[in-house]
């Protein structure tokens, strides 16, 4: 019995060495969890941005253009005539990140907002030239 008390005593349980082993392992599982979620912002931000380059050309319609690039742009020109409307705007990063992710998320944290993505013009509801 001596010899089991003996051991044990040996090897005593020490709670704050344990609290700072399962502190050290909560911090590093969060470290790698936000390293995981900017790589994920970022590739979200390559594929956002390719799809709505490779996407948006002469000719697709606006409802279109609305589901690729989302409602947020800015209104350059627009002449509206009773026979069709002709309208330029310009498209920005932040424009199409927001539309995509919101302006409180990661992507939109870490992108270029003020960088311009191109400018359109549309006439009669169609996408009629894409200035890059």
């Amino acid at each position: 019995m001596a010899m089991v008390l003996t051991a044990c005593r040996d090897n005593l349980w020490d709670p704050d060495n344990q609290f700072a082993e399962q502190r050290r392992a909560q911090e590093e599982a969060i470290r790698k969890a936000q390293i995981e979620k900017s790589r994920n912002s970022s590739n979200n931000l390559v594929r956002i941005e390719r799809d709505a380059l490779v996407h948006i050309q002469s000719g697709i319609p606006i409802s279109e253009l609305n589901k690729v690039m989302g409602y947020r742009f800015e209104v350059l020109a627009s002449i509206p005539s009773a026979a069709s409307v002709w309208e330029t705007r310009r498209y920005r990063v932040g424009h199409l990140i927001a539309s995509h992710f919101g302006q409180t998320s990661k992507e939109f944290e870490i992108c270029d907002q003020d960088r311009e993505l191109f400018t359109l013009t549309l006439a009669n509801g169609v996408v009629r030239t894409v200035e890059y």
